[in-house]
This record gives structure tokens, C-alpha cells and sequence, in this order.
């Protein structure tokens, strides 16, 4: 009768958290007990003829054997005898069952049986142990083990001579040998998937010495509680977005989504020894690159994408191993985090050709403009930026340039462009990736619709002989029926045939383009276009001269542009009215590329000033069209993101200093160049902060985080 309880709880299947902390006493548990001779090394209780003894049912509670105990402090080792809640386990006793300061061998075992399920199949449990170490005792030294029948591999088994930590304590009672004390620790278990609906045992054991008169004992609390803080060191992984303060999380935007980076934490052991992390080992999985900032106490290691072929998710933990020069601890085991391919992401850009915008000419094709618009996904607080190349550039011209540089995610707006300047290649380049997008303007907007397909490319020098060289371009227009080409203001050039292509000649290249007017001879419905000649190539004269116009800024009816001018050393430049073709400005090339402002089209010309503005054997010539300013789509480049505090403001960059104002108590910032290149980081407290700043000039980003410890980013000018 007097075992029935035990019976009836035992017959309970339950799940490994119910009554985790012994706030219902032992209700789910049973104990067991035997005596044993030695079997210490390896937690294995053997009789004297060395074979395993047979463990006997017990009443729990049982004195000295079994017990409840409350929140309070252990009298022999000072330890807090609870780790959860008020109550926990005390198993076995430094004193014996029977009479004072007289262990007989020992071995009490508590056990319980649960109900593995997706969701406990991965459990913690806390423990703290005490064992008495005698000299001179070999594989019969007090002991300590946690089993569970569905994860043999998770099992955990020392004796006093193992941990060899060994301080005196006095007890009022007794004379004890040395003492190792192990307080509170956490303990993980995982038990494979397979398992689920299973049913599984957990058993712990604390045994005296198996040659008598020492003891060891332990108190058990916190089934499927938090590990944090544990006495034996810890390790966590972090299923979360990679934190570059913290340095852990989960960098999971990669080139080519084939990779994601972990990077976890861990604490060493506070138990006696200079401990140090030996090895880590990511159960189950072939992983690369691992890395450890021992300084830290972070590693991060690379998994492949590769890992996943069969399986949409996988379920990863780790085990660590901490050591001593001399002494090697038991594995402690991390948390559990589970990782699927959606894990797996890339820079992604969504991209979007706007329509044309006739620039207020509705028969002129050369002003005719678009802008681009890009919705750029998982940049996060990344730096990119966005290169434009043309497709069909100029004769002896490569040019692609900056036409935008920005930190994470977003839309933007970019532009705008000139259709007339055909397709192009933008290239965003973010991190160590690189990603090319093939943009193709929309057709141009003319009043006649015959002409929205116009094509004209394939711009040639000539150099025949001729001091600047002659040019000449293709031009071709799809449809049916004829159309007359003029080169105004009056002459004649042909009448084509839609749908063929013709090379047109435009004579000798000089410091003007020409402007062009198509005549459908069906509807007699026209449109007009500019075009300027190449850069001479009959001469002697490496002319490497490069213009692109990078921005166009309105105020009310006039316009400045900015443009990047490389190439041909000291250079010089002059700007005509195309209406007029009168010189309206001319002088040496500013810095920056600022021009304007201007009233109307302008052709620009730029050449090395040495060769003199009179007839230059080398120049380059371009056509900037005015935008239509007082339109809301001119210039519309515009970023619609989350809006940022203000809670740092760049307000000045003086000479080669930056002042940073500051709303925080405590800021820290990083500086990049338009490349993403980190210039420099500092922290510093208070409103002011004034640094020595000089880079060359440019675009720069400042980085900070802000009360909600989001990142924030703001750019400003050095110039």
C-alpha cells in the first residue's frame, strides 16, 4: 500500500514541463535507489562483483534521500537551494539517510516519464551539485549524471575527481575532505524529431562514494526554464537580424542567396580554472568559415544553402567544449534554433522605367526625358550605390558614373534621363555584390505619333583626312510609308522608307550639333531632334575629354546643371544658346562641374585650355536641353522611406572639421564614403562633438542609433 502513490503517478504519462519546479512536491516523479562499490568514472553504479546493480523503488519523500526543500541558502556550501519559484529538489544529503556524518554508497535516482512534442522535444533543466572529493579514490569518487532514454548523446556525467575544485568547508557536525561545488547550471536536452508522440525518461542521479563515507548531493529546479547565467559556461544562438553592436544574429542577405551567417555568444565556466572555449560543434550540419572573437566571446560560421535540398526547415544547436590546460569540462549544450530556406535571401530591386515627359517641346524628341524607379528589399543598413553605363556610347567614349549612393532599403527615384541616350546598364554594387539590370527608356512623346520609335545610334568619326574628322550616325524609324529628313533650318537630307535603316552623314565635326526635323509625307505631322557630333578623332591629339550631365537643379524659370567633367587636364569650357548659337559664358572649368544658371537649351563644349578656345583640336560637345521646371515630375527624385528622427543633425563641415549635434545621452556613429568604406567611428556624451575630419571630398554617410536602437543614416557633402 504503501507504493500505490507512486504507482499512480508513474502511470501518468505527463509532459517534461508540468511541475518543472516541485512546486507540487513530486507529483509526476518517481525514486529509486540502490548502493554501489565503484562505477564513478562513468556514472554507472557496479556492486562488488563489478556488474550494474539492480536500482529499488522508493518512497518519496524520503529522508535524506528525497526532499522538498525552500527558497533559503544551503548551510554547507552557501549556494541558493532554489532556482525558480520557492521550492525545489534536494537529492540525496551530505549526511546520510541513516546517522549523522555516515554516507553508506548511495545512489538516488529520480525519474519521470513524458510525452515528447514538436514544441518540448527540446527542453532545459537547472541543477547544482556538491561533492565531497577523497584522495586517493579511484572510479569510486561521488557522482553526478542526467540520462534521458531518446537522447543518449545529451547525457551528462561527473565525479568530484573530474572537477577537482576542491575548497574546504566546515560543518558543525562533521570533518569533511575537500568539496566541489558546481552551483546553479543548465542542462539542454534535444531529442531527435523522429521521436515526436514518443514516450521518454529522464533520470537524475547523485551518488556517495562508492567506498563510503563522502558524499554527494544536488538540488534540481527549472525544467524548461531560460538558460542564462549557468555556472558551467553557456552558448546562444540568435535566430534574429545580425546586431553589428552586439556582433550576434543572423546576416541573411548574401549575393546570391546561397548562404546565411550565424554568429552566437557564450560565456565561459565560473566554476574554479582558467577556463577557455576548446571547440564548438554545429550538430548535424557541415558549416564554413567559423570564426571566433575570443576578446568578445562571439563566432559566427557560414551554412550553406546547399544543406537544405531535402528539407525546407532544419532545426540547429551546438556544442561547446571548455577546458583548462589541464582539465576538459562535459559538453554544454546551446538553445535550439530552427532555420529554413525563406532564411536564405539576396539584395533584391525591383525596377520600374517611368513614361516620357515631353519637357513641354511636344515635337521635340531630344529633350523628351523618363526616371527610373527602384525598390531596392533586404539592403538593411547596408551602403550601395548605383552605376549608369550607356549601351551605345560616343566613338572612343566608356562613360559610367555614380548616379546614385544611399544606406538600405527603400524607393528611389532616379533621373532624369534623355531618351535620345537609348538604353543603358545599371549596375548597383552593395557589399561585395554586384547586380546589372538592363534599363530600356519608354519611346519618345511627340504630337506625331509616327515618330515615337525613332531610333539614332551608331554615332561614327570619320577622319578622312580632316582636321577634326567628319561624323555621321544611323537612324531608323519602324512603320510603313515616307517621311522627309531636313537638317534645319532648310536643307534637305532624304526621303526615307519607314522600317530601314539609314546612315545619315553630318559633315565635318565641330563645336555645334545639329538639330534635325522629320515630315511624315502622309500627314505631314513633323518632329525635330539634336544631335552632337563626336569628339574629333583626325588628329594627332589624345582627346580623352568626358562630360555626362549628373543633375539639373531649377529655380522658377532658370536651371543650373551639374556636370562631371573628366579627362584632358586643365580644362576650359564655353556655352552657346541653341536657339541663337551666340556665346552667352565661357572660362576655365569650375570646380565641382556647377554651371548656370541658364535661360534656355544650351550646347556646351569643353576642352583643354591649353589648345586655345578659337579652334581646339580636342573638345567635347554636349546638349543640355532646359527642363521644365515649374512641373511637379521634373526632379522628382525622391526617397519614401520610414522618416528618420532628427535626433543628430550634421550641421557644418568647416575646413577639415565635423560638428555633430546630438539629442542622445550617449551616441555612437560610424562614418562611410560613398562606397560603403568605413572613415571613421567614435562615441562621445553630451550635445557638441567636434572631430578632425579630411577625407577628400564627396558624399559621405553618417550611421548612429537612435532611443528605439534602430540605426539611422544622414548624408552630407564634403567639399
Amino acid at each position: 500500500m504503501n507504493f500505490l502513490p507512486i504507482k499512480s503517478y508513474s502511470q501518468v504519462d505527463t509532459f517534461i514541463c508540468d511541475n518543472g519546479g516541485f512546486e507540487q512536491d513530486f507529483l509526476y516523479y518517481i525514486g529509486s535507489t540502490t548502493t554501489y562499490s565503484s562505477g564513478g568514472d562513468n556514472c554507472v553504479a557496479l556492486g562488488p562483483d563489478m556488474l550494474p546493480v539492480t536500482y529499488n523503488p522508493a518512497t518519496i519523500p524520503s529522508f535524506r534521500r528525497f526532499e522538498i526543500v525552500t527558497s533559503g541558502i544551503d548551510p554547507l556550501v552557501g549556494i541558493s537551494r532554489t532556482k525558480f519559484g520557492n521550492k525545489a529538489l534536494l537529492l540525496n544529503n551530505r549526511y546520510g539517510h541513516t546517522a549523522i556524518c555516515s554516507p553508506l554508497r548511495d545512489v538516488n535516482k529520480i525519474s519521470k516519464r513524458f510525452k515528447v512534442t514538436a514544441q518540448n522535444r527540446n527542453f532545459t533543466l537547472w541543477y547544482a551539485a556538491v561533492l565531497e572529493n577523497p584522495a586517493g579514490h579511484t572510479n569510486t569518487q561521488p557522482f553526478f549524471s542526467i540520462s534521458c532514454d531518446l537522447a543518449p548523446n545529451d547525457d551528462i556525467c561527473f565525479n568530484a575527481g573530474q572537477l577537482n575544485c576542491q575548497q574546504n568547508y566546515q560543518d558543525e557536525n562533521c570533518i569533511f575532505d575537500g568539496i566541489d561545488v558546481v552551483d546553479w547550471t543548465c542542462h539542454r536536452i534535444n531529442i531527435p524529431e523522429n521521436y515526436i508522440g514518443s514516450i521518454a525518461t529522464i533520470e537524475i542521479t547523485a551518488a556517495d562514494c562508492g567506498a563510503g563515507a563522502h558524499f554527494g548531493y544536488a538540488y534540481i529546479d527549472g525544467f524548461c526554464e531560460e538558460c542564462t547565467g549557468s555556472s558551467d559556461g553557456s552558448v546562444t544562438i540568435y535566430n534574429e537580424p545580425f546586431n553589428p553592436v552586439t556582433g550576434v544574429g543572423v546576416k541573411d542577405v548574401t549575393c546570391n542567396a546561397d548562404t546565411i551567417v550565424v554568429c552566437g555568444s557564450y560565456t565561459l565556466p565560473t566554476i574554479c580554472g582558467d577556463w577557455f572555449l576548446d571547440s564548438i560543434i554545429v550538430k548535424g550540419f557541415q558549416v564554413n568559415n567559423f570564426q571566433l572573437d575570443t576578446a568578445n566571446k562571439t563566432f559566427c560560421f557560414e551554412i550553406p544553402s546547399s544543406l537544405f535540398v531535402d528539407t525546407m526547415c532544419r532545426n540547429l544547436y551546438l556544442i561547446c567544449y571548455f577546458s583548462t590546460l589541464t582539465r576538459h569540462l562535459y559538453p554544454i549544450y546551446s538553445n535550439v534554433s530552427t532555420f529554413c530556406l525563406n532564411n536564405f535571401k539576396k539584395f533584391e530591386a525591383d525596377i520600374f522605367v517611368g513614361d516620357c515627359h515631353d519637357n513641354n517641346t511636344s515635337e521635340n524628341l531630344s529633350d523628351d526625358y523618363y526616371y527610373v524607379n527602384i525598390n531596392l528589399t533586404n539592403y538593411e543598413d547596408q551602403a550601395w550605390t548605383m552605376i549608369r553605363e550607356l549601351n551605345h556610347p560616343y566613338p572612343n567614349e566608356n562613360i559610367n558614373y555614380i548616379v546614385k549612393s544611399d544606406f538600405g532599403s527603400g524607393n528611389f527615384t532616379i533621373g532624369p534621363f534623355l531618351i535620345q541616350e537609348g538604353s543603358w546598364t545599371l549596375t548597383i554594387n552593395v557589399k561585395n555584390c554586384i547586380y546589372t539590370y538592363q534599363i530600356n527608356p519608354p519611346n519618345f512623346c511627340p504630337s506625331c505619333n509616327k515618330f515615337t520609335n525613332t531610333s539614332i545610334s551608331n554615332i561614327a568619326c570619320h577622319s578622312n583626312n580632316i582636321n577634326n574628322g567628319t561624323w555621321s550616325f544611323q537612324l531608323y524609324i519602324p512603320g510603313s510609308g515616307e517621311y522627309d529628313l531636313i537638317k534645319l533650318p532648310s536643307t534637305p537630307i532624304l526621303t526615307g522608307n519607314y522600317n530601314t535603316i539609314y546612315t545619315i552623314t553630318a559633315g565635318i565635326i565641330s563645336q555645334e550639333c545639329l538639330t534635325f526635323e522629320l515630315i511624315d509625307r502622309a500627314t505631314f505631322c513633323s518632329a525635330v531632334f539634336t544631335i552632337c557630333p563626336p569628339k574629333p578623332c583626325s588628329n594627332n591629339i589624345n582627346c580623352d575629354i568626358n562630360l555626362f550631365v549628373k543633375d539639373l537643379v531649377c529655380n522658377n524659370l532658370e536651371f543650373s546643371a551639374n556636370v562631371v567633367a573628366s579627362g584632358g587636364g586643365n580644362k576650359c569650357y564655353k556655352v552657346f544658346d541653341k536657339a541663337t548659337n551666340t556665346l552667352i559664358e565661357m572660362g576655365v572649368w569650375p570646380i565641382g562641374g556647377a554651371i548656370g544658371p541658364y535661360t534656355a537649351d544650351i550646347y556646351l563644349v569643353v576642352y583643354p585650355c591649353s589648345l586655345g578656345n578659337i579652334n581646339p583640336s580636342c573638345f567635347k560637345v554636349i546638349y543640355i536641353p532646359k527642363p521644365e521646371c515649374l512641373t511637379p515630375e521634373f526632379g522628382a527624385k525622391t526617397r519614401h522611406q520610414e522618416t528618420k528622427d532628427l535626433e543628430i543633425i550634421t550641421y557644418q563641415i568647416n575646413e577639415n572639421s565635423l560638428s555633430i549635434y546630438s539629442k542622445l545621452d550617449c551616441t555612437k556613429y560610424e562614418i562611410f564614403n560613398s562606397s560603403g568604406n568605413l572613415i571613421s567611428s567614435a562615441q562621445f556624451k553630451g550635445k557638441e562633438h567636434k572631430v578632425l575630419f579630411d577625407p577628400p571630398p564627396g558624399l559621405y554617410f553618417l550611421r548612429y542609433k537612435n532611443n528605439n536602437n534602430k540605426f539611422n543614416i544622414i548624408k552630407f557633402i564634403k567639399l
